[in-house]
């Protein structure tokens, strides 16, 4: 019995995982200049323009709105130029880390953005973005995203009381009931799996979609949606990994179990138990071989 499991999913580095972390908390609090300095930091923090690209262009996404709100809300140039920028070097870093494909998809919309912005600047002086600022100018307020929902529980193994073998029980039948029960709580944990993939992939594309329709200035609904899709996808992909990682561990146990009832039936007779176990937080099977 062979078991395969694959995740395509890609997941931010952990300096970047914090930063984006701490942004979400200062944004929900209303303190966007922090949130958007710490949007930054995690966007900096993915160096890979390759392996991290679909990170890197949610948080762009991000800044993106933040910035063309500050822009709406104050009427003031220096959003729009700092916006510019980070597209540029976006873009930049696209095409050096892609230079076998000049025509994809985000290097394509990244031009298409660097051009509204230029149109937006077009009517401003020749000199309105110099000089740069030493730090990133104010995120907008009163805008405040719907809290992401959290992790999932970790599985937790420890281990139960300790309990003695019975020599009068009937233990090959035992481990295929508990291999039979562990692969019916893998298949669970698959389809949930599968769930976070798909939902996590449907909030992505509604974030692409909000961000591909905003021309010009971003209204604060749309940034606001802009905002929730991206924090619920990365939320799926973070259940998606924990339950197949969940699910190919009770696999595996499921499979040891059932080769060990199958092959060692008599063997097993008086030197193999099987205990389940519950916590608050889940379940699982203890199994315990005595050797002579």
């Amino acid at each position: 019995m062979i078991s395969a499991l694959a995740l395509a999913l890609t997941l931010m580095p952990p300096a970047a995982a914090g930063h984006h972390d701490q942004a979400m908390d200062h944004y929900k609090a209303g303190r966007h200049a922090e949130a958007f300095v710490e949007f930054h930091a995690a966007y900096a923090a993915m160096t890979d323009a390759r392996g991290d690209r679909d990170d890197r262009e949610q948080v762009l996404a991000t800044m993106r709105g933040m910035l063309l709100v500050e822009h709406q809300q104050s009427g003031a140039v220096r959003p729009l130029c700092d916006l510019q920028a980070l597209l540029q070097a976006h873009v930049a870093a696209l095409r050096a880390a892609h230079p076998e494909t000049p025509a994809l998809p985000e290097i394509a919309n990244g031009e298409q953005r660097l051009a509204e912005v230029a149109g937006q600047l077009a009517a401003s002086p020749p000199d309105a973005c110099q000089p740069a600022p030493p730090t990133p100018p104010e995120a907008p307020s009163g805008i405040v995203p719907e809290a992401p929902p959290g992790p999932p529980p970790p599985v937790v193994t420890a281990a139960p009381a300790p309990t003695s073998p019975s020599p009068d029980g009937a233990p090959a039948r035992r481990l295929r009931i508990a291999g039979g029960v562990t692969l019916g709580v893998s298949g669970a944990l698959l389809g949930v799996m599968a769930y976070g993939i798909a939902d996590a992939r449907r909030h992505a594309a509604a974030a692409r979609k909000t961000d591909r329709e905003v021309v010009g200035d971003i209204t604060p609904d749309q940034h606001a949606a802009l905002v929730e899709d991206l924090d619920r996808s990365r939320a799926r992909r973070s259940l998606a990994i924990a339950t197949g990682c969940a699910a190919a561990g009770t696999a595996a146990v499921a499979v040891a179990l059932l080769l060990v009832a199958r092959k060692r039936p008599r063997a097993a007779h008086g030197r193999v138990s099987v205990a389940p176990w519950w916590l608050s937080s889940g379940t699982g099977v203890t199994l315990r071989v005595f050797l002579p």
